[in-house]
């Protein structure tokens, strides 16, 4: 009997679904989905598995998916998503009954051993004589994984306060406050596509949707000064990260990054702007994932893999 898994990342804006087969270790269709466009996830599961039923003629029981957010073994709400995503309705609504969670950037750090040289674009080389590897990644939210060998740790890092340097950064972050009517402002709310909206806004005095921001980057000076912020900030935090876990590289994923040229001559300045550890920052490999499936490959291969557990 062929060993079939629902497998998918669920993200509040994209959702990504694909049928595994464990056997072959092989992901053999899959589709991408708006999240908004439907009332709850399960519309998207009960879809998805009508297109497998149809294409392959079977009915699948099993499913991994990965979600944004803190994992919990019954139910977990979507980060920046008002969805609920319940292991007992998914089992109720849908074919599914053997349902696994995991965080959506575990998925991503499992997938490096999948990834192809093709996948990744090297920014810098990897030279340092760590063991951990970091990954994270811009998008609806701000991920984060830490691997150290086979053990992958989850990490709620986007939402640890965002750092603060200069007047601009101050001035930047009070704008953001008054925006989100909030009182302290976290890294993935400038880290993310509605901080891309706010450093547009802060600049400009005029409001534009991120994607919109991204398209006009070439003709609107604000979306061009927009971005070089954002990879400014972006190269800080991942410098901030390199310094607390000593880690060997650094991958990046994420919408953003995936959809956006920048400069990384710029990007690696600002990353090893560090008198007392310099040597070591421009040690550290940094590599850009720019493969969009590469969440879908690590649950394959964690599926594959883990033999106990799946």
């Amino acid at each position: 009997m062929v060993d079939l898994y629902v497998i998918a990342d669920i993200g509040g804006t994209n959702s990504n679904f694909a049928l595994f087969d464990k056997d072959k270790n092989k992901i053999l269709y899959n589709k991408k989905y708006m999240t908004n466009d439907y009332l709850d996830v399960y519309e998207i599961i009960n879809d998805f598995i009508n297109i497998v039923i149809e294409k392959h003629k079977s009915l699948p029981y099993k499913a991994v998916l990965a979600i944004a957010g803190i994992i919990d073994e019954k139910h977990t709400l979507l980060t920046n998503s008002k969805l609920i995503i319940d292991k007992s309705i998914i089992s109720k609504k849908t074919s599914l009954k053997e349902i696994s969670f995991v965080n959506d950037f575990i998925a991503v750090a499992y997938s490096v051993n999948e990834a192809s040289f093709n996948d990744c674009i090297v920014v810098q080389k990897n030279s340092s004589p760590y063991q951990p590897q970091l990954f994270m990644g811009a998008g609806t939210g701000f991920g984060k994984a830490v691997k150290v060998k086979d053990i992958v740790l989850e990490s709620e890092a986007g939402h640890s306060s965002f750092p603060i340097q200069d007047k601009n950064d101050f001035e930047l972050v009070e704008f953001a406050k008054k925006k989100l009517e909030k009182k302290i402002i976290e890294t993935e709310d400038i880290l993310s596509g509605k901080g891309i909206e706010i450093i547009y806004e802060f600049l400009s005095k005029s409001h534009k949707q991120s994607y919109v921001i991204s398209s006009d980057v070439e003709k609107d000076k604000f979306a061009k000064k927009t971005f070089k912020l954002f990879y400014k900030y972006y190269a800080r935090t991942c410098r901030n990260f390199a310094l607390d876990m000593l880690c060997s590289e650094i991958f990046l994923s994420g919408g953003i990054i995936q959809k956006n040229d920048f400069s990384h001559k710029d990007f690696i300045r600002e990353f090893t702007d560090n008198k007392t550890h310099k040597a070591y920052l421009e040690s550290v490999g940094i590599n850009i994932i720019k493969n969009s499936d590469m969440h879908l490959l690590g649950i394959g291969n964690m599926i594959y893999t883990d033999k106990k557990k799946f």
